[in-house]
């Protein structure tokens, strides 16, 4: 891309994943102090009802951060840059998450700064060294999975996609919840990043069915966790780990010296990670807006209940490799 941090999220491939999945217009724009671009700035543009918005990204599009790419210039000089565009071009509500953008940072600049987690930890060159990091625990379960008999693997199969699917469900389904995203989204990643070799899937396997998965995207020598999951029927024979040891693993062997995992969860600190905080830094055009957004996400809240009222899906059973699902 040309500066120093950018990020996978800011690229066309991942644009052009929104744009097909959320139905958004990509926003590519520049960055320039006078008249020499020093950065860019990747967004996407849509509409609610009457109201103009620009997320960068907006929360709950699969996307862990966006905002600029830009070595030079300070990051309260980047929030105040971005709101002078917001105004001019008539946004009602704008959301940005980057790391650099810190609550600090939003309050100078007049914006609300809404608190999440990162966990963010080094990838060593080899296997034996991202395993020291490991926490005792983790790789205990490694030597039971071991035991178990369960095989960890690369894979470019096609059936990863609904694999990996079923699996979510079921995770979602212990919450009495859907899935946050849709399946035709998990397909699309793959289409578009798969073949770029930035995207790394990795299944475990116990007497030829999948009992866990796992997708991740490579980007500027990071690896990012897009989810993993495994089925509650099958935890006992731990596999989330290895699955995990085997990603970061391959992730090594094309470079990536740093992984990212977005979200809450301290069970993620035992693969070798520290919390950082991270911010959705929001812009509102007047005070009303913030009410509208808050009662949006319930309603989007309820429509992820199971059955209306978060009925809880019963576990499912792993399934064989070749199982044939329903079309989609």
């Amino acid at each position: 891309m040309g500066f120093s941090n950018w990020s996978i999220y800011q690229t066309d491939a991942w644009l052009g994943l929104l744009e097909e999945t959320e139905q958004v217009r990509p926003l590519r724009l520049g960055i320039f102090r006078g008249e020499e671009l020093v950065g860019l700035w990747a967004g996407a543009d849509f509409r609610k009802g009457p109201f103009r918005l620009c997320g960068s990204p907006m929360r709950g599009w699969m996307t862990a951060y966006m905002g600029p790419a830009c070595d030079t210039v300070e990051p309260l000089g980047l929030l105040k840059a971005w709101c002078a565009f917001l105004r001019e071009n008539g946004y009602h509500h704008a959301e940005v998450h980057h790391p650099s953008f810190t609550a600090e940072v939003a309050s100078q600049a007049g914006l609300e700064a809404v608190p999440g987690d990162t966990y963010v930890g080094p990838i060593p060159p080899t296997e034996e060294e991202i395993l020291r990091l490991f926490k005792k625990s983790c790789r205990e379960s490694i030597r039971k999975s071991v035991r178990h008999g369960v095989e960890v693997e690369d894979t470019d199969s096609p059936a990863f996609v609904d694999h990996f699917y079923y699996h979510i469900q079921d995770v979602f389904g212990k919450q009495g919840l859907q899935p946050t995203f849709p399946k035709t989204q998990v397909q699309a990643l793959w289409k578009r990043l798969k073949p770029t070799g930035r995207l790394i899937t990795v299944w475990a396997k116990r007497e030829g069915k999948v009992i866990a998965t796992e997708m991740s995207i490579i980007g500027n020598n990071i690896l990012h966790a897009f989810a993993w999951a495994s089925l509650r029927s099958a935890q006992e024979h731990a596999p989330n780990e290895p699955v995990q040891l085997l990603a970061l693993t391959l992730a090594a062997q094309k470079g990536c010296t740093r992984h990212e995992v977005c979200g809450g969860g301290q069970y993620k600190l035992k693969f070798g990670t520290h919390l950082e905080p991270a911010y959705a830094v929001l812009y509102y055009r007047n005070a009303l807006l913030p009410i509208c957004r808050k009662m949006y996400a319930a309603a989007m809240r309820l429509r992820l209940k199971r059955g209306g009222f978060g009925v809880q899906m019963p576990p499912r059973p792993p399934l064989d490799v070749a199982h044939h699902f329903e079309p989609y």
